[in-house]
């Protein structure tokens, strides 16, 4: 038997969707309205740490929307553990698993039945090898009844291409990340690493990668760069926290104090303004350098002299400041004295528009990853 034009249409724009991350959620609500639903949600589960990674509410009104959010009511839905635990894609109806002996259900389900709703159909679709599960609920209002078996078959004869739609959404996904990442490291020397969206190293630079092999100072410890000061390690993570936070990030830098008297390393920040996916894996958040002030300095920049027209001096000196040099270190690398460094400095303020060595060094280092 041939699928309605409807179904059709359902498999074609999550098709769409896959290569289009922003067409998830009008899709969702496509498919909500297709199985006669009256309110839905569309959800990514991180299976690693059991978070939520995306929430989208369908024809949920601000009230409903507010109520899930100040209520808790995510920590109650019985929905959530459930599709974590799925150990295949699917759907599946609330009676297939819902105990309202257990009391967060019960609460859970008093609320649905608040708002006018109860009975539900779930789909999963588990991505990534099942790093992720992804799916859309559907409820129904209470007067409408339990889910018809009309609209399980429909949902049943479309969810392989559906799934299959979500697994090639993923992995493209997937590769613009991998894209992204190579595009930002390109040709850089400095050890860096990035952020994923809880804040845990997700890539990391051949450099950084050495600089970790020396055991001085900084290591990777359950996912998460550290300090080996305790005190040095509090910061730190203050910062690293502030640059990949989701609401309001900022820059920040800390310092990390090494063994034997070496220069402390420099760790700086810098958040990076991508929207989250739908159905991709986690997103970037930040950038993250690590700076060794008694490092030999690098290669110049070709882009700056491009962009602002440093001369070849000039130049010199942006590159030891980036290094995490001092106006005076940076003379004494120069051999030359520090009123013509400062000289060099007011020159570069007025070709970058920057009035702060900070801001010269925060420009320069967004033109350089």
């Amino acid at each position: 038997m041939g699928l309605s034009e409807t179904l059709e249409e359902l498999i074609v724009g999550a098709y769409a969707a896959a290569l289009d991350d922003t067409l998830w959620v009008p899709w969702a609500d496509q498919l909500l309205g297709a199985m006669s639903g009256a309110m839905g949600s569309l959800v990514a589960l991180d299976t690693t740490t059991g978070a939520v990674q995306q929430l989208f509410h369908l024809r949920a009104g601000p009230k409903v929307e507010e109520q899930y959010v100040s209520y808790g009511m995510g920590d109650l839905d019985p929905q959530m553990p459930y599709a974590l635990s799925r150990p295949r894609s699917g759907y599946y109806l609330d009676t297939d698993h819902l105990d309202l002996s257990d009391p967060k259900a019960a609460e859970f389900t008093r609320w649905l039945t608040h708002c006018g709703l109860r009975h539900y159909m779930t789909t999963v679709a588990r991505l990534g090898g099942g790093r992720i599960h992804a799916g859309v609920s559907i409820h129904r209002a209470i007067a409408d009844g339990p889910t018809p078996v009309e609209e399980q078959r429909k949902l049943a004869a479309i969810l392989p291409q559906i799934t299959r739609a979500m697994e090639l959404g993923f992995i493209h996904g997937e590769k613009l990340l991998e894209s992204y990442w190579s595009g930002v490291t390109a040709g850089a020397a400095e050890p860096a690493l990035m952020l994923d969206a809880e804040g845990r190293v997700a890539r990391v630079t051949p450099a950084l990668r050495a600089l970790l092999a020396s055991g001085d100072g900084l290591d990777i410890r359950s996912g998460s760069l550290r300090a080996d000061q305790v005190d040095d390690d509090a910061q730190l993570q203050v910062v690293l926290s502030r640059a990949s936070a989701r609401i309001s990030p900022r820059a920040g830098a800390a310092r990390v104090r090494r063994r034997g008297g070496k220069p402390p390393f420099v760790v700086t920040a810098f958040p990076l303004r991508r929207p989250m996916p739908v159905l991709g894996p986690p997103e970037p958040t930040a950038i993250v350098m690590v700076v060794d002030p008694g490092a030999a300095p690098g290669p110049t920049n070709p882009i700056w002299r491009e962009a602002f027209g440093f001369t070849p001096r000039e130049d010199e000196l942006a590159v030891l400041l980036m290094a995490g040099h001092s106006l005076e270190s940076a003379a004494a690398v120069q051999a030359t004295t520090l009123h013509t460094a400062r000289v060099h400095l007011r020159r570069l303020f007025a070709k970058t528009g920057t009035s702060r060595q900070s801001d010269l060094v925060r420009l320069l280092g967004r033109l350089s990853l």
